[in-house]
């Protein structure tokens, strides 16, 4: 698992995206597809925590997506 979590987190670092998608085709591969998701929830949160903080134009980002974040 930590293997499928060092390669999401790559593709996530060089794209931006794609850490749910390459974490479950790894992890379905192991667990139960309830199970990854349930695994998954922390580290997605996190990491979209981390990228929004980071980011120089947070307040226009809030200000334009704050409806998606809401649902």
């Amino acid at each position: 698992m930590l293997v499928t979590f060092f390669l999401s987190g790559i593709v996530k670092g060089f794209l931006g995206i794609g850490l749910p998608a390459a974490a479950m085709a790894l992890l379905t591969l192991v667990l139960e597809p309830t199970h990854a998701i349930a695994l998954l929830v922390l580290p997605i949160l996190f990491t979209n925590l981390f990228q929004f903080f980071r980011s120089k134009h947070r307040i226009e980002s809030f200000q334009n997506y704050w409806p998606m974040g809401i649902t």
